[in-house]
């Protein structure tokens, strides 16, 4: 097993009456971890494990950190969150803070295609 490996970051919150206040937040990043929750996972977690799993993870990687939205009528990088999501219904659904059973869209993309076919 590789050593563990942390990294702790501050971001701020933001209490009922507006005030706000620096939290510190330890995360495991190295590539054996196995996340039970969605708040365990950051982007040097995703880093690391993609380039850990191979051509292929490494490949999704890119391919998702090159994905695009239209916000704005401007073209701009999808979000971390939207990676961070990808990543969990990819690698860990299991831990999915959404427990009831959601259908993602390229499955209704999916669902849908063969639909139509059957309708031929």
């Amino acid at each position: 097993m590789a050593k563990e490996l942390y990294i702790e970051k501050e971001y701020k919150k933001k209490d009922k009456e507006g005030n706000i206040t620096p939290v510190k937040t330890k995360y495991r990043i190295d590539a054996d971890f196995e996340p039970k929750k969605p708040n365990e996972v950051c982007k040097e977690f995703i880093e690391n494990y993609c380039i850990s799993k191979g051509k292929e993870t490494l490949q999704w990687y890119i391919d998702i950190l090159s994905k695009t939205e239209i916000k704005d009528n401007k073209e701009i990088p999808i979000t971390e969150g939207a990676i961070k999501k990808e990543f969990i219904d990819k690698f860990f659904p299991v831990i999915r803070e959404n427990k009831k059973a959601t259908e993602t869209r390229n499955a209704k993309i999916d669902r849908l295609k063969k639909l139509l076919n059957d309708m031929k």
